[in-house]
């Protein structure tokens, strides 16, 4: 049986379709490239010898942009009129759907039984271009090896996306309030680390927790700095703050420090890795590790749910297990005004205790 047809794949303009399955079987010979192909262009897939001799074993990618869409273009016409969309607006070449990827088969091959497979494909998705960008970005919005399924975006890139994209695709965030300066600052530091990340939406997810995850992974703290949120990060080596005893109020020997038993912990890190078709695979990071101490260890797991490739993960996992591992020990203090000017994610060097680390604070608007 053969048949033409639609199968509609993700929101959001692709770069590249890297694969297409049919019940788990390969049908495309390389990637489908956006910049080389474009929106509409006959493709060849891997179908039975005949549909190939004819000519029939042909799809039509469209990758969510609006550019390069022939309407008149006979399967594409054929498939809108078949589902009702008669009153195209043929006056300009603005597709049915913006920003769907979706793909049109002249000629499906179903097999001996009148039934379309179960069809999935390994899709790069940039839904913002590069140019589309203020003028302020001087980061690259992707690794140069995503197009070829590989990498990943800078994760300041994502932020920008979900914190500016209107519903559901975002919160909205007015762009006004955001620091374009400290956003550009912090992903040109993850771009020299090279760390990127993949977003992976589950439905119903909810932007904010994106958001947050991105900032777990990849050590990114946010505060809000004359009315704009401001971006840092948090890494070893930072410069610190020394807070004096003029800068404490109450005096110093009103500290309160919070500590438990010391008991050393082990932390296990989940994530997707492209390297093995995105299955599941661990990092286990130990604190002392297991020859140094005989007792009983307590054991963390965490999700890196923004992490694909395994060198990015190895550095991302390390770093968060320092996090975990410090947790079995706070210390809170109040400063005088001076402290106002504090901000989450800075090292400090306070008397007696050394250096800390900011995680939070709360402002007293009475004092």
């Amino acid at each position: 049986f053969l048949e033409r047809g639609m199968v509609a794949f993700n929101i959001g303009c692709a770069q590249s379709i890297n694969q297409i399955y049919v019940d788990g079987k390969t049908i495309l010979t390389a990637p489908i490239k956006k910049t080389t192909t474009g929106s509409g262009r006959p493709v060849s897939y891997v179908a039975p010898r005949d549909l190939v001799n004819n000519g029939s074993a042909k799809l039509r990618p469209y990758f969510g942009n609006s550019a390069d869409y022939d309407r008149a273009q006979s399967t594409y016409k054929g498939v809108m009129d078949s589902m009702g969309f008669i009153n195209l607006d043929e006056n300009r070449n603005v597709p049915t759907w913006p920003n769907l990827v979706f793909v049109i088969f002249d000629r499906f091959y179903m097999g001996p039984q009148a039934r379309w497979g179960r069809i999935e494909a390994d899709i790069t998705v940039l839904p913002i271009a590069q140019e589309e960008l203020p003028v302020e970005f001087t980061f690259a919005a992707m690794s140069a090896d995503l197009p070829d399924g590989g990498g990943g975006v800078n994760p300041m890139y994502a932020v920008w996306v979900l914190l500016t994209g209107k519903y559901p695709y975002g919160v909205g965030m007015p762009v006004s309030k955001i620091d374009k300066t400290s956003l550009n600052t912090v992903a040109l530091a993850l771009q020299s680390e090279g760390v990127f990340v993949n977003i992976n939406t589950a439905d119903g997810e909810k932007a904010g927790d994106l958001i947050q995850e991105i900032f777990d992974d990849c050590g990114i703290v946010i505060s809000e700095v004359n009315g704009l949120m401001h971006f840092d990060l948090i890494r070893q080596g930072d410069p610190a703050i020394t807070l004096d005893e003029d800068g404490l109020s109450p005096p110093i020997e009103e500290i309160e420090v919070n500590a438990e038993p010391f008991r050393p912990r082990s932390v296990e890190f989940q994530y997707l890795s492209n390297k093995i078709a995105f299955d599941q695979d661990t990092i286990n990071v130990e604190q002392d590790g297991f020859s140094q101490y005989r007792g009983s260890k307590k054991r963390d797991k965490l999700d890196l749910k923004v992490i694909t490739q395994d060198t990015i993960a190895n550095k991302v996992a390390y770093r968060r297990a320092q996090e975990v591992f410090s947790l079995q020990y706070s210390v809170r203090f109040t400063t005088s005004r001076d402290g106002r000017t504090l901000r989450p994610g800075q090292l400090i060097n306070l008397p007696a205790f050394g250096g800390l680390r900011i995680s939070k604070i709360e402002y007293d608007f009475n004092s």
